[in-house]
């Protein structure tokens, strides 16, 4: 996968404040990569120093705008 590109979007009241990274399972070569949650919604796989086919989203928790 590409990094930095926009996955989904969350919609608006579902979003957090600001933005929140993780660092995920994947299945890339170091066994992690990051996800950031913006905003604006915006779901990003951030960062992986391999190609990585699949990243879980389990355990990503934060407040939603309401």
């Amino acid at each position: 996968r590409t990094h930095g590109v926009v996955i989904c979007q969350l919609p608006a009241g579902y979003r957090p404040a600001g933005t929140v990274i993780y660092n995920q399972r994947s299945d890339s070569s170091v066994g992690n990569s990051q996800i950031e949650i913006h905003g604006t919604g915006e779901i990003i796989f951030a960062s992986t120093s391999n190609s990585a086919s699949w990243v879980s989203f389990g355990g990503m928790q934060f407040p939603a705008e309401n």
